[in-house]
């Protein structure tokens, strides 16, 4: 049964530095609002403040100021333990001396031994797949089954909103789309709101309904995966969801919101996010946009207009990553790895669509 959504959350001028004199570290929210229910994974460089928003919501931070406000309540000034909000991090977190199941029944304390909490229980060893090694001990597990039961035990307690920190760092790629799988399907039976950071942009582009970009202490960009992905506000918000590329170009022209540019010897109108009056931007394409039109060996000799040469090549099973000399410098292209067996020295021709690209400042 799937339960009512939870775990609206509203943080308003929230302030927090860390450290003092030129060390410290400032962390600043002016707004961010997360629908009842829903998923936010989180991302950004290390130190970006991604940890430090989770543990501010957590009650494990206490903000210097703003307010954070989940299901209508303020929760600054009441301490961790008194908030429906778990905070669990990428740490082996588990009671050592304790198995599965008093781990997953720890939260509930002496009513652990009641009828419905047992119930309780062996519903979420259930949900998180933990049934048959409920008698294990913390040293017996493994890495993936160590998350699960803290995630388990963080779900015993019908929490309105709960905070993952890189729940599947150090998993190995199966075990990690199994974690996936299990939190999503949490989620979506408990219907409370989870905020997860991740360092892999595949991942929080999977789980995600929306992408929350941390950057130097604050919210770079928040939206969608696929605008944050193909639309992003900024340059930051673009690399924060894999490799790209950008070529400078100048601006010819401007229309109801396209721009006129000339790029690999070619004058297209694109779209984009670039200040009034701008004359200069760069072009953002993604490596998988762009493409090679033919192969030019024996033919040309020189870089020019839409005319590569291959540097390099990187084979990824069924792409291939070819680093490419251009006229706008080095640009990274993956592609179809039979189609397109070019080496090294080999000179092509490149193109792209431009409904594909963006415009940044």
């Amino acid at each position: 049964m799937i339960e009512k959504s939870t775990g609206e959350l509203h943080l308003n001028k929230v302030k927090k530095i860390l450290g003092s004199g030129e060390k410290s570290v400032s962390i600043t929210i002016d707004s961010l609002d997360v629908n009842a229910g829903s998923m936010v994974t989180i991302v950004g460089d290390s130190g970006s403040g991604k940890t430090t928003l989770l543990r501010l919501i957590a009650g494990l931070e206490n903000p210097d100021a703003g307010t954070i406000i989940v299901d209508g309540r303020d929760y600054c000034g009441i301490p961790s333990a008194q908030r429906d909000t778990p905070y669990i991090p990428h740490e082996n977190s588990l009671l050592p001396h304790l198995t599965v199941a008093q781990n997953v029944a720890f939260p509930l304390g002496t009513k652990a031994v009641e009828h419905v909490e047992q119930q309780r229980v062996e519903v979420l060893l259930t949900t998180m797949n933990l049934v048959g090694i409920s008698d294990r001990f913390p040293a017996e597990l493994s890495a993936g089954q160590s998350q699960r039961v803290a995630i388990a035990r963080a779900l015993v307690l019908h929490p309105r909103l709960l905070l993952l920190d890189e729940p599947t760092a150090n998993l190995d790629p199966s075990t990690r789309e199994q974690v996936r799988r299990d939190i999503k399907d949490a989620q979506r039976r408990r219907g409370m709101s989870v905020l997860l950071v991740t360092h892999e942009p595949q991942e929080a582009m999977a789980l995600g309904e929306k992408i929350l970009v941390m950057h130097r202490g604050h919210i770079e960009g928040v939206g969608r995966p696929q605008d944050m992905y193909l639309r992003p506000a900024s340059v930051v918000c673009a690399r924060a969801l894999g490799d790209i590329n950008l070529l400078s170009c100048a601006i010819s022209a401007v229309t109801a919101g396209s721009y006129q540019v000339n790029v690999l010897g070619k004058t297209v109108w694109v779209s984009g996010l670039v200040p009034t009056g701008a004359t200069k931007a760069q072009l953002l394409v993604r490596p998988e946009h762009l493409r090679f039109e033919s192969k030019f060996k024996n033919r040309e000799t020189q870089v020019h207009a839409n005319i590569a040469v291959v540097l390099e090549t990187e084979f990824c099973g069924a792409n291939r990553n070819f680093l490419v000399e251009t006229i706008h410098g080095t640009l990274k292209i993956r592609a179809d790895a039979a189609q397109f067996p070019f080496g090294p020295r080999d000179f092509v021709a490149l193109d792209f669509n431009a409904q594909d690209a963006w415009l940044l400042p």
